[in-house]
């Protein structure tokens, strides 16, 4: 996507999917809540939820999904830290190539 393009221009890591889908890659204990799904045609979707992890920090990820041949598959993922009075210390983009 151009998101994830402009950030590694910028310098971002991009970590691919293999790394990002591994047990030990994703955060010890995360609890995912208020989750809610739109689907805007027969062929593209989207959900959200807010995301807890064992420290007590609270991320709101949105995904966006293509149905291919009846199957739902991700086709970018987005977190931004989510609390009252804060700032984004951090944001996560992903599209089919990883994540930065």
């Amino acid at each position: 996507s151009e998101r994830v393009s402009s950030a590694i221009d910028a310098g971002a890591r991009l970590d691919p999917w293999p790394s990002q889908l591994r047990d030990d890659a994703r955060p010890k204990d995360l609890e995912v809540g208020d989750a809610d799904e739109t689907a805007f045609d027969e062929d593209r979707g989207m959900t959200t939820c807010v995301e807890e992890t064992a420290n007590g920090a609270t991320l709101l990820a949105v995904q966006s999904w293509v149905n291919e041949g009846g199957a739902w598959k991700l086709s970018a993922h987005e977190t931004i830290p989510y609390a009252p009075n804060s700032q984004a210390g951090a944001v996560l983009k992903c599209d089919n190539r990883g994540c930065v």
